[in-house]
């Protein structure tokens, strides 16, 4: 074996799902930026808004005390969670949101 096989590194993908306060710390330098940037490097995901999706959010506004906003990015985080083959990541610094995505198992950023 080679030296420059046995120095691979395992690269685990992961889905990172955002909310806006989450966002803007990629842009400006405040608590919790470092971490925003270290989650952020290998996170891609894209998600097709559809009628079920829409659907999902309109009762997750209900069941959680979401705005709409919030409720179709969770409701999106969700989706991901429950039909990706990777791990899904979601990270909020609203507390209600944040409260939400666990109580329906998703792994937050903290």
């Amino acid at each position: 074996m080679s030296a420059r096989s046995s120095s691979k590194i395992a690269i685990e993908l992961v889905i990172l799902c955002c909310d806006s306060s989450a966002l803007i710390k990629l842009l400006l330098t405040e608590p919790g930026s470092d971490q925003m940037h270290q989650a952020s490097i290998a996170a891609e995901a894209i998600v097709e808004v559809s009628q079920g999706l829409v659907e999902t959010a309109g009762r997750f506004v209900d069941a959680f005390a979401l705005r709409r906003y919030d409720s179709v990015q969770l409701a999106a985080a969700h989706q991901l969670h429950v039909n990706a083959e990777q791990p899904v990541v979601f990270a909020s610094h609203d507390r209600r949101l944040t409260q939400a995505a666990q109580l329906l198992q998703l792994e937050v950023l903290p």
